[in-house]
């Protein structure tokens, strides 16, 4: 049996307080060394760690329930992009379900050459639209997530930048965040070849 799935005599908890609070017999308390078992009885409560049951492992990252995005947007995307210069802009992809398609789009905003802000109105949960990108230009700068961005960008879901969009060769980088916490994606994980 794994700890997913205990039977009801058993209590799992993911911090100290919880498992002191619990009332089961048994109770498990994941930690980052591993899981340990906790009995208490009328003398006290003791504690094991129980490296014989096996807990899931987990990979940090992306599992898209649609597909990836065509590259041909992320070409459009940088298009776009490269007509506001000198400016920064930003732009939102969302799925239509409906017709199984993406949509960009390029809300109303302020941009100078170093920011862009834009009231995000728009939910990026709604299931009839839900939002799969938002990506913005850094114009003739490099990219990379600024400590605005990483304030900005709380909300779970995709996130991008494109830089140096001067040259030939614009620069990105790709992230999702989750929890309050960003993960770096790669290109591929986000749009098809």
């Amino acid at each position: 049996m794994t700890p997913s799935t205990p039977p009801p005599w058993i209590g799992s908890y993911a911090t100290r307080a919880a498992l002191d609070a619990g009332t089961e017999p048994i109770r498990w308390l994941a930690t980052a060394q591993g899981l340990y078992e906790f009995r208490t009885t009328a003398i006290g409560t003791f504690c094991v760690p129980r490296p014989d049951v096996p807990l899931e492992m987990a990979q940090e990252g992306l599992t898209l329930a649609i597909p990836r995005m065509p590259r041909a947007l992320l070409a459009a995307l940088v298009a776009q992009f490269r007509t506001a210069l000198p400016s920064e802009q930003l732009a939102q992809v969302y799925w239509e379900p409906g017709p199984g398609r993406f949509v960009v789009d390029i809300p109303p905003q302020e941009a100078d050459g170093t920011s862009v802000t834009t009231p995000d109105a728009t939910d990026p949960y709604d299931p009839a639209r839900p939002r799969v990108l938002q990506v913005h230009s850094h114009a003739a700068g490099p990219a990379f997530f600024s400590a605005t961005d990483d304030a900005d960008e709380q909300a779970t879901g995709c996130y991008g930048v494109i830089g140096r969009l001067d040259t030939a060769l614009p620069t990105m980088v790709w992230r999702l965040a989750c929890g309050g916490r960003h993960v770096s994606l790669r290109l591929c994980d986000l749009f098809a070849d």
